[in-house]
């Protein structure tokens, strides 16, 4: 997903972010799992107040993880990000993360069904 790849780019590019947005948004909020395991990582890097290089993640992340954070870097180089960036990043995979595919929904029971319908309806 777009959005996770973004904020983990403006993270890395703007470590000082990270204390704006710490609240708002966990590892569980991404649908991607290696997005997620690298944000569970650069957390961790964040929190101990460590400068985010990519020599930092190479013992936690897997292989594919550390090409995926890697590109993600390379990318982001000639990208100025701005501090907004991060909340609209977090909206978007808030979001993303309610909505429900087809296949989601006609999984659910009835009761589960009406309780998703009426949450999108009253916006929670």
């Amino acid at each position: 997903m777009a959005a996770e790849r973004g904020l983990l780019a403006t993270l890395m590019q703007n470590p000082d972010y990270y204390d704006d947005i710490r609240s708002k948004i966990t590892f569980d909020d991404f649908t991607h799992p290696d997005h997620a395991e690298i944000f569970s990582a650069l957390s961790e890097i964040l929190e101990q107040r460590r400068v985010p290089e990519l020599i930092h993640f190479s013992a936690r992340l897997a292989p594919g993880q550390m090409g995926i954070l890697s590109s993600m870097v390379a990318a982001g180089r000639d990208i100025q990000f701005y501090r907004g960036q991060a909340d609209e990043y977090i909206q978007v995979i808030k979001r993303h993360q309610i909505s429900k595919s087809p296949g989601e929904l006609g999984a659910m029971t009835p009761r589960q069904l009406s309780d998703y319908i009426n949450s999108r309806r009253s916006g929670k």
